[in-house]
């Protein structure tokens, strides 16, 4: 996707994107974030050792199901990322597990059909805006590209119909697998690192405290004043670190002539 093509599919998606409309998502991440929290919890109460990385992936493609579209959508999701290989796993076993089509083929099957009926029950209702409840960054593309072609005959929003879906479907999934490992990645080594650096974790819970009140208050602060996250630059400073000091994240760049 390149040239006008992109720059129009980019301005219809930019509204979902803007930082007022992420501002109101914080409720919605702030629950997914709270049964995160919980499990955590729970397993530090046991004293178990756990892995990181499932919670935080779950944890991750669960945000982006909420902002993307409002609704939980991510069980055929999860279960294909489960299944997925990027070519660089150790074991030589992983590059031989004939399941691996079958299962790629049903659950693709599954989140196409699931994605499909969701998209065309809400393409349905969005010109009525008594009802037009819903921020997340689908509707709010979709109330984009409608907007584009107030008037349009039947034979066309047909077509438009089926032209929203087809992106949305594509992106949908995108957002999901391409950002659930880097993010998930990055904040685990975020508390990997506190976890190190005794004094940075004492800094940082200095700075939520004042800024939050109490921990038990913390989520019900952030749902009703989300704009406070912009009053924590120790804690934005420890992120940008993070990420300095193990970027999730690489690019393949070409070489210049000298």
């Amino acid at each position: 996707m390149e040239g006008p093509v992109w720059k129009r599919w980019g301005a219809i998606l930019n509204p979902g994107f803007s930082i007022n409309n992420i501002m109101s998502l914080v409720p919605s991440i702030i629950e997914e974030m709270t049964i995160f929290k919980n499990i955590i919890q729970a397993h530090a109460g046991n004293g178990d050792m756990f892995h990181m990385e499932e919670l935080s992936l779950n944890l991750t493609i669960d945000i982006i199901g909420r902002v993307l579209a409002y609704n939980d959508l991510t069980s055929a999701l999860r279960k294909q990322v489960e299944c997925c290989t990027i070519g660089i796993e150790i074991n030589p076993l992983e590059y031989f597990n004939f399941i691996r089509p079958i299962v790629h083929l049903y659950n693709t099957c599954r989140m196409n059909r699931y994605l499909s009926r969701e998209l065309n029950h809400r393409y349905k209702h969005a010109q009525n805006e008594d009802k037009w409840k819903n921020n997340s960054v689908i509707d709010l593309a979709l109330k984009s590209y409608l907007a584009e072609n107030p008037t349009l005959s039947v034979k066309d929003k047909v077509t438009s119909r089926k032209e929203f879906k087809d992106f949305a479907m594509a992106q949908i999934k995108l957002f999901i697998f391409a950002g659930r490992d880097t993010t998930s990645t990055g904040a685990i080594l975020t508390l990997h690192l506190l976890s190190k650096n005794p004094a940075s974790l004492t800094r940082l819970r200095a700075e939520n405290y004042v800024v939050f009140g109490d921990v038990a208050s913390t989520a019900s602060v952030l749902c009703s004043k989300p704009q406070l996250l912009s009053q924590v630059p120790f804690t934005l400073a420890v992120i940008k670190e993070t990420l300095r000091l193990h970027p999730t994240a690489a690019a393949l760049r070409a070489p210049t002539s000298p």
